[in-house]
């Protein structure tokens, strides 16, 4: 039976993942940690029905104190989550204290446990803001402490994996991710425009990159098992859609299903 360990697990990422994990794997075991308990919306009904028959758990633990390993018990693959992801409402130095203590806890709970395998999700925050097209080969240049926090994470989780032969690492860099249960940037979009409080700063062409949430969760999952099947130990993933949606594309688009 495999065991999935997600830090930062009750999140709005954690929560479809493990759903999605738990109905593709039916042997399989996820663990949730986070400070915040399972939601209990209506879309969480498959999470919801492994808290009660044991497929799943909850742990409420903070990844910014070292981790004891006996808790939370072994994992075949670690999904670190866990992020201070808002780009305002923090402390600059907030950012670093969750996202790089964070990974350094991680890591060495993965590494406690003998865990082969670490899922990081970092963001595209790490390539700064700029209209430029940008590949997984683009050179990092963040502008944030939150941008400038992941990339020094994924540098945590970087060692981890070259420290020990056999470890494989799966860095994602995803935009704007929308979909259930989504409280950033799309949920404060479509809020301003149903109270018509919204209005354009800047160019209304500008575009937007991100993607939905599902299938943001079924790229992890194809690339996991593309990292098992190939050998391939150190992956690195951008997430958008094909080609970035402009902004005015996503306020024609919420208007009409609206009808506002």
């Amino acid at each position: 039976m495999r065991r999935y360990v997600i830090f930062g697990g009750t999140g709005f990422i954690g929560t479809h993942l493990s759903q999605i994990l738990l109905e593709s794997d039916p042997q399989c075991r996820v663990v949730l940690v986070d400070l915040n308990p399972p939601r209990k919306a209506a879309y969480t009904k498959g999470l919801q029905r492994a808290l009660a028959n044991g497929r799943a758990a909850f742990l409420s633990r903070d990844v910014r104190n070292p981790i004891e390993e006996t808790e939370i018990g072994s994992a075949d693959v670690v999904f670190n989550l866990a992020a201070v992801h808002r780009e305002l409402g923090y402390h600059p130095i907030e950012y670093f204290q969750t996202n790089i203590f964070g990974a350094e806890n991680i890591c060495a709970y993965a590494s406690a446990v003998g865990a082969k395998h670490i899922v990081f999700m970092s963001s595209i925050s790490v390539y700064g803001q700029t209209d430029e097209a940008k590949t997984e080969e683009s050179l990092p240049a963040p502008e944030t402490a939150y941008g400038s926090s992941k990339l020094l994470a994924e540098s945590v989780h970087r060692s981890w994996q070259q420290a020990t032969p056999g470890r494989r690492l799966l860095v994602l860099r995803p935009g704007a991710i929308f979909g259930p249960g989504e409280s950033g940037n799309v949920t404060r979009l479509v809020r301003s425009l149903l109270k018509g409080h919204f209005m354009y700063v800047g160019n209304c062409t500008t575009r937007v990159a991100g993607g939905y949430l599902k299938e943001l969760c079924e790229a992890i999952r194809f690339a996991m098992e593309y990292q098992i099947d190939s050998g391939e130990c150190s992956m690195l993933l951008n997430f958008s859609m094909d080609s970035p949606t402009p902004m005015e594309t996503f306020v024609d688009t919420v208007r009409e299903v609206a009808r506002i």
